[in-house]
């Protein structure tokens, strides 16, 4: 089983925001996944995630009329890389400091591009 399918589902705008949204959640998952030799440690993140998904969830569902729609479409990608930059300088030690450094400047620019993706998904969409 794909330990993706552990994150809550998550609600999306439409097809083009979910597929982004899913490479992206897909793409961190797998590197938080491989950085983490730990499975405790590892469920962990998985429950800050869902926590995080769910708080996205409920921003669409309860305050999107009101609220800023670009405020929503950037809950997962900012909240999940300060999140994981969190997460990863928690795992650093002497012994995976190179390999820790190079999965948080990964998850960094999975991140940078996504949000990119998604200011051209808002231009579209307008």
């Amino acid at each position: 089983m794909n330990k993706v399918e552990y994150l809550n589902k998550f609600v999306s705008i439409n097809y083009q925001h979910k597929h982004m949204l899913w490479d992206y959640l897909s793409t961190i998952n797998l590197y938080i996944e491989e950085a983490t030799s730990n499975n405790k440690r590892y469920k962990e993140w998985v429950d800050i995630a869902n926590i995080i998904i769910e708080h996205h969830n409920n921003y669409k569902s309860n305050n999107l009329d009101q609220a800023n729609y670009s405020d929503f479409l950037s809950i997962i990608p900012s909240h999940f890389s300060c999140m994981c930059n969190g997460y990863l300088a928690g795992l650093e030690n002497k012994e995976n400091r190179s390999s820790v450094r190079l999965y948080r400047h990964l998850i960094n620019e999975k991140s940078f591009e996504l949000i990119d993706n998604i200011a051209k998904l808002e231009t579209i969409d307008e």
